[in-house]
């Protein structure tokens, strides 16, 4: 839906990818051990306190929207996800940008990308800008999370 009301006023389609929120299973008890334990926080205290904890899910998203923009044009991509998941997309997609360029230039702005995503604390409907050119930068919520009020994703889960 958020995909949507960025894209449908500008003409462009919107491509629902499964595996980028909650709605398949991937979300395992060492990854809610960690949303509890760090709520939110830059992925890279994620990475330092729970190593390998988003391994699998940054794998599963990097790899579905590989597949679902496999036919796509070259250009530009817009990738709407969930707050720290997002940062673990970004790290891959980041990676994935990197292996595809030239070894002159690769080291630095390989470096530097992933320490933008890395320092960044991703609040709601937030995301990243990643550019083979300029290399990355954290695109924040103008109304900007409360994390007072809720300190992990599941704070936003309402039971019935």
């Amino acid at each position: 839906e958020t995909a949507a009301l960025l894209s449908e006023p500008l003409g462009l389609q919107v491509r629902l990818v499964e595996d980028l929120y909650f709605v398949r299973p991937w979300r395992h008890e060492a990854m809610k051990a960690a949303d509890r334990d760090c709520g939110y926080a830059p992925v890279s205290e994620y990475i330092q306190r729970h190593p390998g904890s988003h391994d699998v899910a940054a794998k599963t998203m990097a790899a579905a929207v590989a597949e679902a923009g496999a036919d796509l044009p070259p250009g530009d991509l817009l990738l709407v996800g969930h707050a720290g998941y997002l940062s673990f997309l970004a790290l891959e997609v980041v990676d994935a940008m990197a292996s595809t360029m030239p070894v002159a230039s690769k080291e630095a702005w390989h470096t530097a990308a992933r320490q933008a995503v890395l320092d960044a604390n991703v609040g709601e409907v937030c995301g990243f800008e990643v550019s083979g050119a300029s290399g990355a930068r954290y695109l924040p919520n103008p109304e900007a999370t409360d994390f007072e009020a809720a300190k992990t994703n599941d704070d936003f889960i309402k039971s019935s």
